[in-house]
């Protein structure tokens, strides 16, 4: 019997084991989608429209070819690229884009990669700790107050968190802007 309860799908996705690698997990996914077949699948799983254009494109290829209409349908919609990859950075390290969506990502998530670098000029400076924390004083002002992403943890979280559909969507629009 078929039963695509959401419980069942949450520990197939959520399952973790050392030794599985990435394309293990992706074996895996395609072997319960082609149990559950498409509208077997969470809604949660369709809900992307990125997998959608993918899918219904690939559904649509094989309706033509087994019906041997001979109908070309052009070429597939480029492949949904995980977020992990979205985030791959360059030699010169992460682009303005990917720091601020990586950032906004770090933030939902409440995940604990988030740094702050104050940077000082060459002067001399005083720290005063008091009941409400640490402060350092120094004539003029801070060269640059930067909050930024450490990409080890980050990459880490983003591994081990699952994304939501709508938090997902929001970053890749941060991404592609």
């Amino acid at each position: 019997m078929r039963s695509s309860s959401p419980d069942r799908w949450q520990l197939g996705l959520e399952y973790k084991h050392p030794l599985l690698t990435e394309a293990n997990y992706l074996a895996a996914a395609i072997l319960f989608a082609a149990r559950e077949g498409w509208l077997g699948l969470p809604l949660g799983v369709r809900q992307s429209a990125l997998v959608q254009a993918a899918i219904s494109y690939r559904m649509a290829a094989m309706a033509q070819r087994m019906a041997q209409t001979g109908i070309d349908l052009g070429p597939p919609p480029a492949r949904p690229l995980p977020l992990r990859e979205l985030f791959l950075p360059t030699q010169k390290g992460w682009n303005h884009t990917q720091k601020e969506a990586a950032l906004a990502l770090a933030r939902e998530c409440k995940w604990g990669c988030i740094q702050t670098r104050i940077s000082l000029g060459k002067v001399e400076y005083r720290m005063v700790v008091d009941g409400s924390g640490v402060h350092v004083l120094l004539v003029g002002e801070a060269k640059a107050v930067t909050t930024e992403v450490d990409r080890d943890p980050f990459f880490t979280a983003l591994a081990n968190t699952p994304i939501s559909i709508s938090l997902d969507a929001k970053i890749r629009n941060l991404l592609m802007t």
